[in-house]
């Protein structure tokens, strides 16, 4: 039987205060879906940060692999296309927004999975599907950079919290 929680403590990677059952933070930053758990956070059965930021310290070196990994990535959807794929931002009802690498058929229709899709690019105007794809690349590199300059705050953020890291009492319930 677990044990009953006493306690409240602020998860390292995401900040989020949870309950602390056998004195480690609880399952949290996840989705049910077919009766099963999607998306838990990292911090999950850890320590709470009030008595270690061990976890931040692993969270800041694995912001900073990411960071080096979508560099790689932006190196290489910089170089021009040499076969008709492309990064482009789909839509699917229920899921939204995301990105996805698809098969281009034409310059104004693309392949995912078996559906064929409308591509809506208003700013490309050439005629080449090479350079077309190396057009749509461009535009997830720009993505990317958000996403980098974002992780790179997080960064900052987690590097604080280690400076001025310090045991504080628990959270009681």
């Amino acid at each position: 039987m677990k044990a009953k929680a006493k306690n409240k403590g602020t998860c390292q990677w995401c900040g989020s205060i949870q309950k602390l059952p056998s004195g480690v933070l609880a399952q949290h930053g996840y989705t049910v879906k077919h009766s099963f758990f999607e998306g838990v956070c990292m911090g999950s059965n850890h320590l709470p940060l009030e008595e270690s930021c061990e976890l931040v310290k692993m969270s800041i070196v694995w912001a900073q692999s990411r960071i080096e990994n979508l560099r790689v990535q932006i190196t290489e959807l910089q170089q021009p296309a040499e076969i008709p794929q492309a990064w482009v931002k789909c839509y699917a009802s229920g899921k939204g927004y995301f990105w996805s690498i698809v098969e281009l058929l034409s310059l104004t229709h693309y392949k995912i999975g078996e559906a064929k899709q409308r591509l809506a690019v208003n700013e490309y105007h050439g005629n080449d599907i090479l350079e077309l794809a190396s057009f749509l690349n461009k535009k997830r590199v720009t993505a990317i950079l958000l996403i980098i300059s974002q992780i790179e705050v997080y960064i900052l953020s987690q590097q604080r919290v280690v400076e001025s890291w310090k045991p504080l009492p628990l959270i009681s319930l």
